[in-house]
């Protein structure tokens, strides 16, 4: 990319104003850096940003979904606290904070999906960074959103040792 088009999508990116964000956090430290990016993004006046939590629970099969309804209510109580801890922490200064909380089997997917059905602007969230057999085996969930996502989407990461890179 020329370096005249490089500056000016760039300075485009910089007068964007993101009123919608969306926080999906899995309350990793990484995913912290993301709640606390929030506040820095510009919004503007009226700026929303909500916080998003996916239980990610494995397909299951009807006899075992009666066991886990009578833990389920204790676990989302938790996580909305947990959200609330974050707001408070990291959020106290904007007004409009909401919290969701989606029990779903495809966290990637979920995420993406509630981005297009609330109209998010901007998609924040962390990684841990895995590489090599971990990432193939887990897979990384902001990697998919970041494919999948029907807007911008800002992926953060602790600050790690360098590497150098493969050739």
């Amino acid at each position: 990319m020329p370096l005249e088009r490089a500056l000016a999508v760039r300075t485009m990116a910089a007068m964007e104003r993101f009123q919608n964000i969306l926080v999906a956090t899995d309350f990793s430290e990484a995913s912290e850096l993301a709640v606390g990016a929030a506040p820095l993004i510009e919004g503007g006046a009226g700026k929303r940003v909500t916080l998003l939590h996916v239980v990610n629970t494995p397909e299951l099969d009807p006899g075992v979904v009666e066991q886990e309804a009578e833990g389920s209510q204790d676990l989302e109580t938790a996580v909305h606290d947990h959200l609330n801890r974050l707001r408070s922490s990291f959020l106290e200064h904007i007004e409009d904070v909401k919290t969701a909380v989606i029990r779903s089997s495809n966290p990637a997917n979920t995420i993406c999906e509630f981005a297009a059905d609330q109209g998010v602007d901007l998609i924040l969230l962390g990684t841990t960074g895995r590489a090599g057999l971990a990432r193939f085996l887990i897979g990384s969930v902001a990697e998919r959103v970041v494919r999948h996502a029907p807007c911008p989407v800002m992926v953060l990461r602790e600050k790690k040792a360098q590497t150098p890179l493969a050739p």
